[in-house]
C-alpha cells in the first residue's frame, strides 16, 4: 500500500483511530488504524474485514484490505461520503 498519494484528515483518534484518506487519483477512503500493535487490535479488524460481503454498500463503509504498515494494522474502507456514526 502506497500511502503517500493519501492525506490523511482525522475523524477519531484514540487506540483505534479513523481517518479519511483522500488525494489526486486515489478513490476516496477511510483508514481505520490500531495505533498500538495487539492481538486483540488486529482480531477486531479481522473481525470487521470478515464481514465485508454481509455489508450494504448504500449505507456502510464496506471493508476493501487489511493491511500492514509501519508497524500498524489499516483497514481499508469505502468512503460513501457523509460522517461517521460514532
Amino acid at each position: 500500500m502506497e500511502m503517500s498519494s493519501y492525506t490523511l484528515s482525522p475523524l477519531r483518534t484514540g487506540d483505534l483511530a479513523l481517518y479519511r484518506a483522500t488525494g489526486h487519483g486515489v478513490r476516496p477512503t477511510f483508514f481505520m488504524v490500531a495505533q498500538t500493535v495487539s492481538p486483540v487490535w488486529l482480531k477486531r479488524l479481522e473481525q470487521e474485514y470478515a464481514l465485508r460481503e454481509e455489508l450494504d454498500a448504500a449505507w456502510s463503509a464496506r471493508p476493501l484490505a487489511l493491511h500492514r504498515y509501519d508497524s500498524r494494522w489499516i483497514l481499508v474502507l469505502k468512503d460513501p461520503g457523509g460522517e461517521p456514526l460514532d
